[in-house]
Parts: C-alpha cells; sequence; structure tokens
C-alpha cells in the first residue's frame, strides 16, 4: 500500500489545513471537521475520483482524524473549567446511538446528494449563528432529559454523517439553552471525542476498500491525509482553545459562524460546478 502524496500542491494544502483544522478544533470546539472534509474532498477530486466516493472518504478520514484533535481539545479545555462533564456523561448514551446509525449510513452511502446535504447543513448552523445574533438564548434551561436524549441522538447521528464532531450542532443547541459559550464548546469538544472515535471505529467495522479508492486508501480512510493532518492538529488546538478563552463570546459566535459559511460555500459551489 503506498502512502505517497505525488503531488506537493495537495501536501501544501494538507499542512496548512491540518494547522487551520487543529486551531479551530480547540477554538470552537469543533473538532476540525468543517476544514479536513473539505480539503480532502477536493484533493480527492484533483485524484479524479468522483464526488459520490469522494465525499464519504472525506467524511471518514475527517472522523479518523478527529480523534486525537478531539482528545488534545477536551485535555485544552479540561484544563481550562470549560467542560461540564455531568452534562457529557448524562447525554453519551443517547449521542452513541445516533452516532452508530450516521456512520453506517456513511459506510452505504455513494450519492452526490451527500456533497449537497453536508454544504446546507454548515450554511444551516451558519444562518442559525447569525440570525441569532446577541439575542437571549431561546430556554432559561436546558429542557426535559427525554428531550435532551433525543436532540444528543439526533446530533450525533448528523455529526458523524457530516464528519464535522459535535461542536457544529451542538454549540448552537446548548448555547440556545442558556450554556453560556465558552462551556458549550469545551462540552462539545468532548462529544467530538465520542462523535469521532465511534463513528470512525464503525465504519472501519463495515466497509472494504472500494476498488475506485486511490492508492493509500484503507477502507474509507484516505491515510496521506490523515497521517500529515494528525500531527499538525493535536499540535494546534490547545493555542485554539486558549485564544478561545479570552475572545469575546460574540466575537466567538461570529468566527465560528464564519468557518461554516466559507466551508459550505466551498462545497455547494464544487456540487453545482462539476
Amino acid at each position: 500500500m503506498e502512502f505517497v502524496i505525488d503531488n506537493s500542491a495537495a501536501l501544501l494544502i494538507l499542512v496548512f489545513a491540518g494547522c487551520l483544522a487543529g486551531f479551530i478544533a480547540g477554538l470552537f470546539g469543533v473538532g476540525g471537521g468543517v476544514v479536513v472534509v473539505p480539503v480532502i474532498y477536493f484533493i480527492l477530486q484533483g485524484l479524479h475520483i468522483d464526488a459520490a466516493l469522494a465525499m464519504p472518504m472525506a467524511v471518514s478520514t475527517s472522523l479518523a482524524t478527529i480523534v486525537p484533535t478531539a482528545l488534545s481539545s477536551v485535555r485544552a479545555h479540561h484544563r481550562l473549567g470549560n467542560i461540564d462533564w455531568p452534562l457529557v456523561r448524562r447525554l453519551a448514551p443517547a449521542l452513541l446511538v445516533g452516532v452508530l446509525a450516521g456512520s453506517q449510513l456513511i459506510a452505504r452511502l455513494r450519492t452526490e446528494a451527500f456533497v449537497i446535504f453536508f454544504g446546507i447543513f454548515l450554511l444551516m448552523i451558519a444562518a442559525n449563528i447569525l440570525w441569532r445574533g446577541g439575542r437571549k438564548a431561546y430556554l432559561p434551561q436546558l429542557p426535559a432529559a427525554w428531550i435532551q436524549m433525543l436532540v444528543t441522538a439526533v446530533v450525533g447521528g448528523v455529526s458523524s454523517v457530516a464528519g464535522v464532531g459535535g461542536g457544529a450542532t451542538g454549540v448552537p443547541l446548548l448555547t440556545a439553552a442558556s450554556v453560556p459559550v465558552h462551556r458549550a464548546i469545551g462540552s462539545c469538544a468532548a462529544f467530538g471525542f465520542l462523535v469521532s472515535s465511534v463513528g470512525a471505529l464503525s465504519i472501519l467495522a463495515s466497509t472494504a476498500t472500494p476498488a475506485a479508492a486511490p492508492p493509500g486508501t484503507w477502507k474509507l480512510i484516505y491515510l496521506p491525509g490523515f497521517l500529515v493532518l494528525i500531527p499538525l492538529t493535536v499540535l494546534m488546538a490547545p493555542r485554539g482553545a486558549a485564544l478561545g478563552k479570552r475572545l469575546d463570546p460574540a466575537l466567538l459566535r461570529k468566527l465560528f459562524a464564519g468557518v461554516l459559511i466559507v466551508g459550505s460555500v466551498r462545497i455547494l459551489y464544487s456540487a453545482w460546478a462539476g
């Protein structure tokens, strides 16, 4: 099996993406998938991989990459006191149910609708954050336990399908229920570790390497990208978490939305142009 990236431009893009993804993972608690998925997707398309295969491969590679990144982010947020561990423990079972369902969908889905789903998913989350702006939370506190479990299962499923950890959906939902943004981001870093580790293992256990995949692919994971991204994301995640602790919550929300919009526009453009 080859582990060579024969395109120097692709290697440089991966290095830049790894640094940015790790920083974003710590800053926003999103696992870095909002950067990793589009980058891996476009690199695979540059290798002439069909979009219907490139997207599940990008999502699977992202989930695998998020595992050590999220762990690094969790450690940083734990030191900063940002994680609500009782909340994480209470919602973990429901989250994992959703993750397992979503990862099985990734293993079986081979359609360009997957590409469009990812782009719209990011755009909707960003629009919600910007629309809410500085408004008060929708709820004065977290809803009833059964509602929390149901919503968390959906978050786990959607997050694993999109390959973005738990932050992209979890942070807006928690802040809408009056959870402070820094605490929501830290808790979602922990959710992101659960989403990525269980999702990646489930995909590995239920897939075979596609015949059309490029050299260096294992199951649905593009190993050259994975191996380049891992050390960079782990290195940069604590730096993002430290900066996020110092930033104003309103600015943090706007930056978060901006990252999601950039990712969604690039993905939707590729679907439209392709």
